[in-house]
């Protein structure tokens, strides 16, 4: 997949964000920002960072050399004429419903933007890429999963005209707090 959009992020630079699927060579920026967005370890656990990183880089190699037919990472790139900067990466597969194992949607995942660029439309981008992905597939709705707690996402799918399908808890819930996860779906037109 190649160039899938490009927008000015700022009317006062010539950087340009641009949306492509995700290649080998990304594999290190994209495991940066998936650790800084989703994980924040206390200073005493720092030293598992390297760890974490390890293990999301291989599984992020895995994917992208063994993905089935129906699945895409993309990865948002600020361009400039000498520069290119990984500020962002989504997911999306088909994978059989939660519900029902006879019906299947394109699920979104790991939509992750880097600190430096939020607030600035790069997630709305990749979302909206991922359901235009979703429509050339052939599929009319995408689900994804979001913590209850991570109002900022939310704001997000729900101004890109997600909503909750279900609040779905699991055993964690009594070890981490607030991690019940929001499944949301929105129906594409």
């Amino acid at each position: 997949m190649q160039d899938q959009s490009t927008a000015n992020n700022s009317p006062n630079k010539s950087n340009a964000l641009t949306i492509h699927g995700a290649q080998s060579h990304h594999i290190s920026g994209l495991t940066e920002i998936l650790v800084s967005s989703f994980y924040n370890f206390p200073d005493l656990l720092t030293w598992m960072y390297p760890c974490l990183k390890l293990v999301i880089r291989e599984d992020l190699r895995h994917r992208l050399t063994h993905h089935p037919p129906l699945h895409c990472c993309l990865v948002a790139l600020n361009q400039s004429e000498t520069d290119s900067e990984i500020i962002g990466t989504v997911e999306i597969s088909l994978t059989p419903s939660f519900w029902s194992q006879k019906s299947e949607y394109p699920y979104i995942s790991n939509l992750a933007v880097k600190n430096s660029h939020r607030r600035q439309g790069v997630g709305k981008k990749l979302l909206e890429k991922c359901e235009q992905i979703a429509w050339n597939w052939g599929y009319r709705e995408t689900r994804l999963h979001v913590l209850h707690n991570n109002d900022s996402a939310q704001q997000l799918y729900v101004s890109s005209g997600y909503k909750v399908l279900g609040i779905e808890s699991s055993w964690s819930d009594f070890l981490i707090k607030d991690s019940r996860r929001l499944l949301l779906g929105k129906k594409l037109y």
